[in-house]
């Protein structure tokens, strides 16, 4: 693996060396699988190295060769794709994996509605959440966590909240980071009343991501004694966890 990563880095990509290692890779292994983990080492090796779009071209030569990369490295080149702004290059290459067999889930999604929602397409994003169950997919908590954070960083709180109280109701279990977003989105526009109401029926208990909104707001604000006092819980609370939960 280090010696293909020292290659990949020495010779940049260049195409003629792209097929020359491809060759030997393909005349020394005569078996299948063998053959197929050697190519996926290759084209995650490009794709560590940030030439995603060579990366995906010995993808499509796989591809032809009736070979397709692992799972893990398919997901860690959808992401590059998205991540470089090449969206409908990572549909195409989603139908591919389809093809070759490679079964969706809900990780995968997540890569897609999280890219849309970082571009503040909401609407795009939900979309898809709504849809996965067409492509025989569950969304999981982390799908929704992705859509309620993207809501609560832009002040639609009001949706935030009740998509969360819709899961909650359907024994769909949120975890931390799902209301914490929703708390801190309030904090940050002061309605501390809701903040602590959405704490309370979550039972979820102050972490340290919550302490840090209800500090910051109350400094923002000028309410250093009240920003104090909460510091001060935080620092009994880590006593607590030192003393009586973390195992010695």
């Amino acid at each position: 693996m280090d010696l293909i990563i020292y290659l990949v880095r020495k010779n940049d990509g260049e195409d003629w060396w792209c097929n020359l290692l491809l060759k030997v890779l393909y005349d020394t292994n005569s078996e299948r699988r063998v053959l197929g983990i050697a190519y996926s080492m290759l084209v995650d090796c490009y794709n560590k190295e940030n030439m995603t779009n060579v990366a995906l071209k010995l993808t499509c030569q796989m591809n032809h060769l009736s070979i397709f990369p692992s799972m893990g490295v398919c997901n860690s080149l959808l992401r590059a794709l998205l991540d470089s702004e090449q969206v409908e290059l990572a549909w195409d290459l989603l139908e591919v994996m389809q093809s070759q067999g490679l079964a969706l889930n809900a990780s995968i999604m997540s890569l897609f509605i999280h890219n849309y929602c970082s571009k503040g397409d909401l609407g795009s994003g939900w979309k898809l959440l709504t849809e996965m169950k067409t492509y025989g997919i569950k969304p999981d908590v982390v799908a929704y966590t992705i859509l309620i954070d993207s809501l609560s960083k832009m002040s639609l709180l009001r949706e935030a909240t009740s998509i969360s109280f819709k899961l909650n109701q359907m024994g769909i279990s949120l975890d931390s980071i799902s209301v914490t977003s929703v708390i801190d989105g309030f904090c940050k526009v002061g309605h501390w009343v809701k903040a602590i109401a959405v704490l309370n029926i979550f039972g979820l208990s102050p972490n340290i991501y919550i302490y840090n909104s209800f500090i910051s707001k109350l400094c923002t604000d000028g309410n250093m004694g009240k920003a104090s006092s909460v510091f001060q819980e935080i620092h009994t609370w880590a006593c607590y966890l030192i003393v009586f939960v973390i195992p010695q």
